[in-house]
């Protein structure tokens, strides 16, 4: 598959039924397509709602030329699968730059924006940085590194190796406040299947019964603990690392902030709050948190959850 080819299969099967009332998230202003909603079309409509744009199918192509070329850059292939994603993006942030430039002739307008508008400019070198990672990330290489701000192990989704039982409640709740972190704050990796050591256990313990029905599993947790839409903002796969299934979620940037509501278990009526600090997932006080969602998100006054 190259990357022009992506499409978010698991948005597609978990979240297409919803779609018309859940994309006032991540995806909230983005058009539904019939059969398949694909990452340019909601990079375009998000683009449009956020600056007041009308972008059209023009720069749709220009954007996918973009991708491409970003796709078939072997050394950025390989920083990507062996770096940390901080350090990726450094490397990222050089090439689109060159790639910016070279759609000066073929679309100046696109160009012209980019280059004038800072925020414009880094709302697409986001987008395309998402993209792009989640195509660009394995999961052996992964483990190599270690956990740090931007990524995390996770030994199960729901059962605890430990006492030897299920544990929705818990274990469970441990992987939602890893992924409503990295929403809350830069994006990350989480990797399902592998202990806090780096060892690799494998997804089988959940004791699902096939791939499928560990993703649709996961896709109604997320559902039912951080919300539809900010399901929309999750990109999870399953990869073989040292003979056995893992699972790697690949998260974005939340463009509004991301509450934790599992089992009874948060504190506050709104949902506990979370982001990344260091290699580990810390709950933001009420206040704090008010703090934090009037400069990390674009608009603020959007959010009812939260009391500006």
């Amino acid at each position: 598959m190259t990357f022009k080819d992506i499409r978010i299969d698991f948005l597609v099967f978990e979240f297409l039924p919803k779609i018309e009332d859940s994309f006032s998230h991540c995806k909230e202003h983005y058009a539904t397509a019939p059969d398949m909603i694909e990452p340019l079309s909601l990079i375009i409509a998000e683009l449009n709602e956020r600056f007041g744009l009308s972008l059209g199918p023009e720069h749709r192509v220009t954007l996918n030329q973009m991708m491409d070329k970003l796709g078939d850059d072997a050394a950025l292939d390989a920083s990507a699968r062996a770096n940390t994603r901080e350090n990726v993006r450094l490397a990222f942030d050089q090439r689109v730059e060159n790639v910016i430039q070279e759609i000066v002739d073929s679309n100046f307008d696109l160009y012209k924006r980019i280059t004038d508008d800072r925020a414009f400019g880094e709302a697409i070198k986001n987008f395309l940085f998402d993209q792009y990672m989640k195509q660009h990330r394995q999961a052996d290489e992964l483990i190599k590194q270690g956990e740090s701000k931007t990524l995390e192990f996770k030994a199960s989704l729901r059962w605890s190796l430990k006492e030897n039982r299920q544990d929705d409640k818990a274990i469970t709740r441990a992987v939602l406040k890893t992924i409503a972190a990295f929403l809350n704050t830069e994006g990350g990796d989480l990797l399902i299947g592998v202990a806090d050591d780096g060892s690799v256990v494998g997804i089988e313990h959940d004791q699902l019964e096939s791939d499928d029905k560990f993703m649709r599993h996961l896709a109604q947790v997320v559902r039912n603990a951080l919300g539809d839409r900010a399901g929309t903002c999750i990109d999870p796969k399953t990869q073989i690392a040292q003979g056995k299934t893992v699972c790697l979620v690949s998260c974005q940037r939340s463009p509004e902030p991301v509450f934790l509501k599992w089992k009874g278990m948060e504190a506050n009526s709104e949902g506990d709050f979370y982001v990344r600090s260091g290699p580990g997932s810390v709950k933001l006080s009420p206040e704090s948190a008010t703090k934090y969602v009037s400069t990390r998100f674009s608009n603020p006054s959007k959010h009812p959850d939260v009391q500006i």
